[in-house]
This record gives C-alpha cells, structure tokens and sequence, in this order.
C-alpha cells in the first residue's frame, strides 16, 4: 500500500455525533485538500472538515465498533494499489460492505476490513483509532 499522512482529531459530540454502533462513515479529501466527512445513513448531512485536519490518498472508512471503540481503515483497494490506486465505493445496499470499481473486489468492514470476495487477498490497511477525552484521533 502506498504511504499517505493522516492527522485527524474529530469531536465525538460534534463531528462524529450521527455515527451510530456498527455504522461507518468516510472522508474524502475535496479539491481544496479539506476533508469531507459522509455517513452510511444517506440522511445524515456531509461535514466538510476544517483545513487542520491532514487526510491524504483516497481517504479512510471509519468504523464505529462499539460505544467507545471505533477502527479507521484506508479507502484503497489492496489489489494493485501500488499501480491501480482505486478508491472503494461504500455499497448502497449494505452497510460495512465496500466495493472497487478497479477490479470488484469487495471488503466487509466490521472488526476488521477482511476482504469478502476477490482477486484482492490482503485486507485494508488499519490506522490507529485511539479515544483521547472526547476526541477521536487518527493518524499514522
């Protein structure tokens, strides 16, 4: 997987409020190098994060475990991403489940980003997810 910096620190009763048990979001980076924050739920308004926040590549999956634990993963397909670099698309269909445009493979994200169906083998790559107080801090 190629190498890309993340530094984020989002507010658990602000920006990640709306993320419920067992749902995932995703940030995006924008045009402006912002990152854009999307829910599973359609509903859920997007969140155009504030320039301190450092999101490069194709962006991550944040996975919301438990009440207290939450995983972030990269949004790369691990098949040729040295060479293809394809971002996953969330299905529409079920939540967790995310799919590459590139070559169909498909990732389950729930404790775990294992890849469900190939040619990919490996699964996605993890970011620290750590709680500090009431933010949720991710990086690498």
């Amino acid at each position: 997987m190629p190498y890309v910096f993340i530094r984020l620190s989002l507010d658990l009763s602000n920006e990640m409020a709306l993320l419920g048990v067992s749902e995932t979001a995703t940030i995006i980076p924008d045009n402006n190098g912002n990152g854009v924050l999307s829910f599973s739920n359609p509903d859920y308004p997007q969140i155009t994060l504030g320039p301190s926040q450092i999101i490069n590549g194709n962006g991550i999956i944040i996975y919301r475990a438990a009440l207290s634990e939450y995983e972030a993963y990269d949004l790369t397909c691990t098949f040729r991403a040295q060479t293809e670099y394809c971002r996953l698309d969330r299905s529409p269909t079920f939540d967790g489940l995310y799919v590459c445009p590139c070559c169909d493979s498909k990732f389950l994200v729930n404790s775990g980003a294992y890849v469900f169906e190939g040619p990919a083998a490996l699964p996605l790559k993890q970011y620290l997810a750590i709680l500090n107080g009431n933010q949720l801090i991710i990086n690498n």
